[in-house]
């Protein structure tokens, strides 16, 4: 209930107290728990629903003890699933992500097993594993450039003929996504070079920055 404090807090000093006061209540059927004999005659008092009964009877009139009694009383998930759970815990506080708390960590270890889980009911049912590679990558910068070599007629390519505001900026940061957009418009194109009286094509895959 306390999962920052290190065991001496008086926060923790304080929770303690409240246990054994409510605990002593249950035993003794005094406070809280005073006139209420239905509650022991309870269907879910037997092996594997008593949390039910404590989340029913306990938790809503205590402040520590029916929290207990919920967790105490749970199924156990056994140490195969507590192991499956810290290697996710371990996979998502690594590196700069180790100072995540609590909260944060479960949330991400929770999102990251479910998608392992996804994966292995896919590969367990023969499904296709929809995942971008380099053929993927490469088809979608031909896409744009308007290179489709698998097909006999070339797509129709609208050819913007004047300089774009983004390209002020663009032509002079030497970076891939840059050259991808450059590449997007002008690679793949053909002109006339009136100095050697012959027609050019601008390369579609390379681009030289000067």
């Amino acid at each position: 209930m306390h999962p920052t404090c290190k065991g001496d807090e008086p926060e923790v000093a304080v929770t303690m107290n409240k246990f054994w006061d409510e605990f002593d209540q249950f035993e003794t059927k005094s406070g809280v728990f005073a006139n209420r004999k239905y509650i022991y005659k309870s269907e879910d008092l037997v092996p594997g629903r008593t949390h039910r009964w404590h989340k029913i009877n306990l938790l809503p009139f205590t402040q520590v003890l029916g929290r207990i009694g919920c967790r105490v009383c749970s199924k156990i998930a056994g140490i195969g699933n507590a192991e499956r759970s810290w290697g996710d815990v371990k996979k998502i506080k690594s590196g700069m992500k180790s100072h995540y708390n609590a909260d944060k960590t479960k949330r991400k270890a929770t999102i990251y097993a479910a998608g392992r889980t996804e994966l292995a009911r896919l590969e367990q049912n023969n499904e296709p594993l929809k995942f971008w590679d380099d053929s993927d990558i490469q088809g979608h910068f031909d896409v744009l450039r308007g290179d489709n070599s698998n097909d006999d007629e070339q797509p129709e390519r609208i050819f913007k003929a004047w300089h774009e505001e983004w390209e002020t900026t663009s032509r002079f940061i030497n970076d891939p996504v840059e050259e991808a957009k450059l590449l997007a418009k002008y690679g793949g194109l053909e002109f006339y070079d009136p100095d050697t009286e012959t027609m050019r094509t601008i390369c579609s895959t390379q681009l030289e920055w000067t």
